[in-house]
């Protein structure tokens, strides 16, 4: 039995409490006695605080009185001095500065006032205060202090003084104002001053010792003050103080007493004697503890008794658990094991005791094992599920996995624990049941693609959308790595991909991997179950690996044509193309094959029906679906389509004559002519046996939409086609060719009516010996006159009937001849000069520029080295180039050899071109340009300002001058606007270092103007118009330039 003495206190019951702790605050809590405790020191505080406040305004409003004392005395002493300036000067001034001095006295006067009102006037007070000069931070502390202590003794004292001042002040007011009376009319009487004078003399003896009693007074009640509040601070602070100090050391011995009771049970129960109990000395949370520490002790008791209750249950646990039950120290020897670890491992329990985990293993999975163990040792972690194998006692290997995990004691790893279960068996079943699952996988995803393919086949109407789709279906649904189908030319040695779905290796690399495993002429199939051991791969092993290509098939197609075609599929899995899964591809290629076969059949009756056999363009009946379509596209869009219909002459002629077959061969060479010169034969046809169709779009009509760029377009595009001859059976046959042509919407309105026009124009031009003829008659006549015209000038350039003119340039700042423009000229023999405006863009329609361009170049040589050079050197000469010879290949050859047929004076051409000659192949142009620029020939921009002018367009030409078009300096003397667009061009092309030329000169205003604008050169007739060679060699001779002045212009 516990002695009565040791038994638990109920908490919080007085009479249970030692009689040492039987004191008002017992009961209470910890946190209430130490609030009590502050708070009473707190208490002292803030008493101190108010006290030392009291003290430190008291003493601030004596200070200010003081202070203020000051300030009256000065102010009094002041006005005194002023009013006796103001007496001897009588200036207005000193008694304003009397006025200001008094006011002082006078606001504390009021102040004083305010404050000994029964009621407070706080607000006169302070307007008195500050009127007295008193610092505005001041005036709450004189009021306060004045209202506290006015009737203490010494204030009480001070405070009659302050009266007794004040009426002296208030008389020294009334001699200020007589004064003023008696000097403000003047004069002032002498006498009467004097005897003012005097009696302020006598105020200001009578008010001095008023105001140092005042001080005096002031000081001493500020010391006596001061005395009593430290006195006061001290009492109270002292006694508070002590009151704290001595409530503190009785709540601090209870919590002693009770602590020391806690740590020496808490001692004893650490020693194993749980078998005590702690007096609770009082109901505070010490008291709450103490019994919280007794229950603890109980429950020990009863932990201690379960504890022993748990390790009975778990030994009998680990006898009958079905999973192997181990612990390991922290080297990994066994510590711990259940019967079924014995079984496992075949070790009896006293040979695995003591044994080390790796014995378990081989060295490799000792390796492996030791990874898990030692991050639970060494991190605290746990492992679950590990799978490895383990080798039993008796050599046997079994797989097993286990689990563990740390053993912590007083937290720190001291072991591990864990559990482990063979799994052999199940594992081996596991793996039988995943590959038999993985073989039906495989079959049911070849029976989907046999599924969406047999619905592909009754669907799709196109090669390329069955092949395109067979692959997608493969590895979508069979999802194969990649599915591509092959075709093969063995003559040409080369195997195409005509279609391909799923992961790419690139197309070489796929055409290498169906050339290792079939070569071109091989038609078996071909399966390869392990592309990454295969030799044949080695040089692709890489790529295979990226793409996990590891199984692949070739199946050739079944065609009844002589294509060689076979669908490859890649799988990422080895050893995928078993002999069901090859029976179920092999049926799909088989389905396919029927399909291609079909479809081929397809085509070629297709073909047959809309194409023309012998040259595979478009029948009649092809074309007139094409063309009505092209009509309907015309009508929506409100624009325009030619057809031309081409006839070759003699060609049943030509049949009859020679055979069929070579008119056949005829016929076949220029059906590839014209393709090639049309880009194609989408709009072309062969509508009859000899006659083909062709439909014009607008967009490739690039010169216009007159009758005669049609014709120009036939020109270029159909007649071209029989340039050259025909070569059969050895023999060169030239032909020629006829069209008639029929406009939409002019000349018909639908596809059959136009076709129709346009036959009846080609039979029109047969009859009437027309190259082209139009259906509309009223149009032929102009047409008529241009193919006139063009006949004319093949004869012109035939017979050379051109002639170079030449208008000089003139420097405008000395007057002389800098250059010269060569301008082509054509006399007809029949109609005389032709204006260039008429037959210049009928030789670019014809393409008779070239040779007229070469010409003119030679021409310009010619006479640079015959006839110029006669009178010294000759000017810098200037030919105009075509945008055709421009654009021609051989432009720099066809330079070139004019500037080595000039001889020595070669180097003074100069070219002309316009900017939007350039823009039409900007980089190739300026090539070209820069190319002649270092060949020394200058290049003129023409007409500029008129295109695409622009700096950054300018900088980028290798240019040294720049024309100003004509219309700018017809213009500009009447138009502002123009003069100063002139004038900005001038500056920009002198920025860029380029000399301007002014075209169209016809009057001395506009050289003059000209001339101001510090424009170089010009030309018009206002000096000259173009002149032949022998008129420019006078003007040479009669404005020849002064020695150096040439050659510094050709410069």
């Amino acid at each position: 039995m516990r002695s009565q003495e040791n038994q638990p206190h109920r908490v919080g019951d007085p009479a249970r409490l030692p009689p040492t702790s039987r004191w008002r605050l017992s009961g209470y809590s910890i946190t209430v006695k130490l609030v009590v405790m502050v708070g009473c020191l707190a208490a002292v505080g803030v008493v101190m605080a108010l006290t030392i406040t009291l003290a430190s305004q008291v003493t601030t409003g004596i200070r200010a009185y003081v202070g203020g004392e000051g300030l009256y005395t000065k102010g009094q002493k002041e006005a005194i001095y002023h009013l006796e300036r103001f007496a001897r000067s009588g200036d207005g001034r000193d008694y304003q500065l009397f006025l200001d001095a008094i006011a002082i006295p006078l606001g504390d006067h009021d102040a004083r006032v305010a404050m000994q009102r029964p009621v407070l006037d706080y607000a006169a007070a302070e307007r008195g205060f500050l009127q007295g000069g008193n610092d505005a931070e001041d005036v709450p502390s004189l009021i306060s202090t004045f209202r506290r202590f006015h009737a203490v003794s010494y204030f009480a004292r001070a405070i009659e003084l302050w009266t007794a001042a004040d009426a002296v002040v208030a008389q020294l007011v009334d001699c200020g104002e007589q004064l003023h009376r008696e000097m403000v009319p003047g004069p002032a009487r002498p006498e009467r001053v004097a005897e003012i004078m005097t009696r302020v003399a006598l105020l200001d003896a009578e008010v001095t010792p008023i105001e140092r009693e005042f001080s005096h007074i002031l000081g001493a009640g500020a010391r006596a003050i001061r005395g009593v509040v430290m006195a006061a601070i001290y009492l109270i602070g002292g006694s508070m103080l002590a009151g704290a100090l001595w409530l503190s050391w009785r709540i601090g011995g209870g919590l002693r007493d009770g602590i020391a009771d806690l740590r020496r049970a808490a001692t004893r129960a650490a020693e194993g004697d749980l078998d005590q109990s702690v007096p609770v000395r009082s109901g505070d949370e010490l008291g709450r503890l103490t019994v919280a520490f007794n229950q603890m002790i109980e429950q020990r008791r009863g932990v201690e008794a379960a504890l022993r209750d748990s390790t009975d249950f778990l030994q009998k646990v680990m006898l009958s658990a079905r999973d192997a039950i181990y612990a390991l120290d922290l080297e990994g020897h066994f510590t711990l094991a259940n019967p079924r670890t014995c079984e496992i491992t075949g070790y009896a329990l006293h040979e695995i005791l003591g044994t080390h985990f790796n014995a378990l293993y081989e060295p490799e999975q000792a390796a492996r094992v030791a990874v898990p163990f030692y991050s639970v040792i060494r991190e605290g972690a746990t492992v679950t599920d590990f799978e490895t194998p383990l080798c039993r006692k008796d050599g046997r290997v079994v797989l097993i996995t286990f689990s563990v995990a740390p053993l912590i004691r007083n937290g720190e790893i001291v072991g591990a624990v864990g559990t482990a279960d063979d799994v052999t068996e199940r594992r081996r079943n596991e793996s039988e049941l995943k590959a038999r699952g993985a073989e039906l996988a495989r079959l049911n995803r070849i029976y989907a693609v046999l599924s969406n393919t047999s619905d592909l086949i009754v669907r799709v109407a196109s090669r390329e959308e069955l092949l395109q789709h067979a692959c997608r279906i493969a590895v979508e649904h069979g999802r194969f790595q990649s599915a591509l189908v092959c075709e093969s030319d063995p003559a040409a040695g080369q195997r195409y991909i005509v279609a391909a779905a799923g992961v790419g290796a690139g197309y070489a690399t796929m055409s290498r991997l169906v050339e290792r495993a079939c070569p071109l002429g091989h038609h078996a199939r071909v399966l390869c179950n392990d592309l990454g051991d295969d030799p044949a791969f080695a040089d692709v092993r890489a790529e295979l690996a990226d793409k996990r290509f590891r199984s692949m098939a070739v199946l050739p197609f079944r065609t009844d044509s002589d294509e060689s075609i076979a669908l490859v599929l890649f799988s990422e899995e080895p050893g995928f193309f078993n002999a069901e899964e090859v029976r179920l591809l092999e049926k799909l290629v088989g389905d396919l094959s029927l399909k291609l076969n079909a479809l081929v059949k397809e085509i070629r009756l297709q073909f047959m029906v809309h194409f023309d056999p012998l040259t595979e363009l478009a029948n009649r009946h092809l074309f007139h679906d094409r063309l009505a379509q092209k009509l309907q596209v015309a009508r929506q869009e409100a624009s325009e389509l030619v057809l031309i219909v081409l006839e070759i002459e003699q060609f049943d002629a030509l049949a009859h004559s020679m055979g069929q077959s070579v008119a056949d061969e005829v016929l076949v060479e220029l059906t590839r002519r014209l393709r090639a010169n049309l880009g194609g034969a989408r709009n072309l046809a062969l509508v009859t046996q000899k006659r083909f169709a062709v439909m014009m779009l607008r967009d490739e009509r690039k010169d216009g939409q007159s009758e005669a760029a049609v014709a120009a377009w036939i020109e270029r595009r159909l007649f071209s086609a029989f340039a050259d001859p025909f070569a059969v059976e050895g023999r060169e046959l030239r032909l020629a060719g006829r069209s008639g042509v029929s406009m939409f919407p002019t000349d018909a309105g639908d596809a059959r009516e136009l076709l129709r026009n346009a036959e009846a124009a080609m039979d029109q031009a047969l009859a009437a010996g027309e190259r082209v003829f139009f259906y509309a008659p009223a149009q032929n006549t102009g047409l008529a006159q241009r193919l006139l015209l063009a006949t004319r000038l093949r004869r012109a350039v035939e017979r050379e009937e051109f002639e170079v003119y030449y208008q000089p340039k003139i420097d405008l700042a000395d007057g002389v001849i800098s250059g010269v423009e060569a301008l082509l000229r054509w006399r007809d023999p029949d109609q005389g000069y032709v204006r260039p405006g008429e037959f210049i863009p009928i030789l670019e329609e014809t393409g008779l520029i070239l040779e007229v361009s070469r010409w003119l170049l030679h021409r310009v040589a010619a006479d640079l080295n015959e006839t110029l050079s006669l009178h010294g050197d000759p000017p810098r000469v200037a030919v105009n180039i075509s945008p055709l010879h421009l654009q021609h290949r051989d432009f720099l050859a066809d330079i070139r050899e004019a500037v080595a047929r000039g001889g020595r004076y070669g180097d003074r051409l100069d070219i002309e071109i316009t900017e939007s000659m350039v823009m039409q192949d900007i980089d190739a142009n300026v090539e070209k340009l820069r190319q002649l620029r270092e060949a020394g020939i200058g290049v003129a921009i023409d007409d500029f300002g008129t295109g695409y002018s622009s700096l950054a367009w300018l900088s980028r030409l290798p240019a040294t001058a720049v024309k100003l078009d004509y219309q700018f300096v017809s213009r500009m003397l009447d138009d502002p606007q123009i003069m100063s667009l002139v004038s900005t061009i001038i500056s920009l092309a002198h920025s860029l270092k380029l000399k301007v030329t002014a075209e169209g000169v016809e009057q001395a205003a506009q050289r003059d103007a000209l001339r101001r604008l510090r424009c170089d050169e010009y030309q018009g007739f206002l000096f000259s118009a173009a002149v032949p060679v022998a008129r420019l060699a006078e003007l040479l001779a009669e404005h020849a330039p002064r020695k150096g002045v040439g050659q510094a212009a050709a410069k």
